[in-house]
């Protein structure tokens, strides 16, 4: 399912080495160069941009076409920069013979995927460097699952050279961060500045402040509309940066992950507590202007919503003055299934 992008490319245009070798020639060039130009090369240049827009599958044959084509489509390809061509870019970090590296990864629809790779291959040729091999496509073979392209970071030079995230557009539907922390998440954040994007999932082994202020200020700079955030172990923190979160987002998942080596941990811990009366915390959340949806999944950890908080829940989250959506994990309603509290509001099993 996993291939490199020049051993099994849809066209030999796309090898960035042979592309290098043709003659580099410009639209005004051609012009004055009084090329004898078809009917197809006369037509307005503005049709022929609303047409590679229209069908920006067949960019690789549109460059065959003539030099001229060639020269317009590399020309659109390169300033479609406003317009979304990832759906998601995913960051990894992990470690590999005792060295951090991040695995950033694009994920692009099939119908523009020809023409993400076209901007991909015009950026490698203006780094001059060879990132080609270490370029890995997957599920292009899946009609139903858009691309995903793959490339490992491992050195700062590397970071300020993300050919990646130069072809993916300025607009991306959702970002992801696995076991991003620190120095890595501090220049994963300064990649993204230039980005628009509502939507970002976190997901990590172990929460501290450090990691979550870099978090907050990632939430800040973009506006973030939803969050999904799954962690693990949570160090030195407390309630207070879940209510900093719900002055952030409107909509807000929160998964606790199971924490390793806890086994005699009671099953009441969620976010780093063993007893806190969640309900007071789940009602200052959403008496925050921004917040109105929110869901935790702790099926590991399911008694940590006590029947007193759950009974709290259902009295008082129709009473906060505005429209909510409520979803949480309770061991309390095991037998019952979801007990539903208004049309938006539910407290559901352990599952």
């Amino acid at each position: 399912m996993q291939s490199s992008l020049l051993s099994n490319t849809p066209s030999p245009s796309l090898n960035c080495e042979s592309s290098s070798d043709e003659e580099e020639i410009t639209l005004d060039e051609i012009c004055d160069r009084n090329y004898e130009l078809s009917l197809l090369e006369r037509l307005p240049r503005e049709l022929v941009m609303e047409i590679i827009s229209f069908a920006p599958e067949c960019v690789f044959r549109l460059r065959l076409t003539s030099r001229m084509f060639r020269a317009i489509v590399d020309d659109f390809a390169y300033n479609q920069g406003n317009a979304q061509i990832a759906d998601e870019v995913m960051f990894t970090s992990f470690e590999w013979d005792s060295k951090k590296k991040t695995e950033v990864s694009a994920v692009v629809p099939k119908p523009i995927y020809k023409l993400f790779e076209l901007r991909l291959l015009i950026s490698l040729r203006a780094l001059r460097f060879d990132f080609t091999k270490r370029i890995d496509r997957s599920f292009d073979k899946l009609d139903d699952h858009p691309n995903v392209y793959k490339l490992n970071y491992t050195s700062a030079l590397d970071y300020g050279r993300m050919p990646l995230l130069q072809c993916v557009g300025k607009k991306i539907d959702k970002v992801t961060l696995f076991n991003c922390y620190g120095k890595n998440l501090a220049e994963i954040g300064k990649q993204l500045e230039e980005f628009e994007f509502r939507r970002l999932e976190v997901s990590c082994e172990q929460l501290t402040k450090d990691t979550a202020s870099q978090l907050i200020n990632i939430i800040k700079a973009h506006n973030i509309d939803c969050l999904y955030l799954s962690v693990g172990k949570v160090v030195g923190m407390d309630t207070d940066f879940l209510l900093s979160l719900s002055t952030l987002v409107r909509s807000l998942y929160l998964e606790q992950l199971q924490v390793f080596g806890t086994s005699g941990w009671s099953p009441k811990y969620f976010f780093g507590t063993h007893h806190v009366d969640w309900s007071a915390t789940i009602l200052r959340m959403f008496e925050r202007r921004r917040l109105d949806a929110l869901c935790i999944e702790n099926p590991r950890y399911p008694a940590y919503l006590t029947a007193e908080a759950a009974e709290m829940l259902r009295e008082y989250l129709p009473k906060t003055g505005k429209a909510v959506w409520f979803e949480a994990t309770c061991s309390v309603y095991s037998d019952e299934g979801f007990a539903e509290v208004s049309p938006s509001i539910s407290i559901g099993p352990g599952h």
